[in-house]
């Protein structure tokens, strides 16, 4: 099976474009999950002093003003998860749809122009089945690590404001 010079460096050229295309998707979740996490922080913080405090809490009967807040916090934590997985989710197959629709094209258009041979359009096919599943898979690595900054940044931040 020969492969199309042309087809691979088309391939490659492609996905160039689309990750840029995708670059402000990727700030919006890297800003909703710093916004989850510290949502997530603070829930965790709001839980470990109603737990330490509960005895209070019963003694002034303050409970169910507690427990609204609280059910408060749990909803606009589940909320803010669940925009940041969705955001992460929507980079991830647009990703893929934007590069194999362009790809399909290009490879179009160059069948058109430059009359390739059926063999180098299959493996080029191959080539480029091979290459999405892996710039996806890097593209979910960067995803991922932009969620996951997040928790770290927060973590930071917390060591910060026990040792100040």
């Amino acid at each position: 099976m020969v492969v199309s010079p042309l087809i691979s460096i088309v391939t490659i050229l492609v996905i160039i474009p689309v990750v840029l295309f995708l670059q402000p998707l990727k700030r919006v979740t890297r800003r909703r999950s710093h916004e989850a996490v510290g949502r997530t922080s603070q829930f965790a913080e709001e839980i470990a002093s109603t737990t330490t405090l509960a005895r209070e809490i019963r003694t002034f009967g303050v409970g169910a003003a507690r427990a609204t807040a609280l059910h408060e916090m749990t909803r606009q934590t589940s909320e803010s998860t669940v925009r940041t997985r969705t955001s992460n989710m929507l980079a991830s197959y647009l990703f893929k749809d934007l590069a194999l629709l362009a790809v399909i094209g290009i490879v179009g258009i160059l069948n058109v122009m430059v009359d390739l041979r059926a063999s180098a359009i299959t493996a080029a096919v191959f080539l480029i089945i091979r290459a999405l599943a892996y710039a996806q898979l890097a593209y979910n690595v960067v995803q991922n690590g932009a969620e996951e900054a997040a928790s770290i940044g927060e973590l930071k931040r917390q060591i910060d404001s026990l040792e100040g």
